[in-house]
């Protein structure tokens, strides 16, 4: 024996999970002159595709407006930055020659060394 037979509930879905396509109607009875001839009535709002479009040219707008931010900025602040790379371009190989100083002074002067330590450190 397997034990009590449990009873399985059957579930009938009624709501379908994908809603179905809207409908087009043509209008019943329009008259001739009126400017609504020929038109196409859709039963569901355009909302969402009035709201992506907006979001599109949103984007869009925005993304003019930056590159032409950025290209005024940089249109003005051009020769500043130039001047700026190059003292960046300038100061690192100083920087790694007093480096390359500072280490020799130290493996063969250790005396002087802790001098310019001291001198330039801030430790007494």
């Amino acid at each position: 024996d397997a034990g009590p037979r449990i009873p399985l509930r059957i579930v009938h879905h009624t709501a379908d999970p994908v809603p179905p396509p809207p409908r087009i109607e043509k209008p019943a009875s329009i008259p001739r002159n009126s400017p609504a001839v020929g038109r196409v009535l859709v039963s569901v709002p355009y909302s969402r595709i009035q709201t992506m479009l907006r979001t599109i040219f949103t984007i869009g707008i925005l993304a003019f407006v930056g590159l032409f931010v950025l290209r005024l900025f940089f249109g003005i602040l051009g020769g500043v930055f130039g001047i700026l790379f190059w003292l960046i371009s300038v100061s690192i190989p100083i920087l790694i020659l007093g480096v390359i100083v500072y280490l020799l002074l130290r493996v063969f002067a250790p005396e002087t060394a802790r001098d310019l330590r001291s001198k330039f450190g801030g430790t007494p």
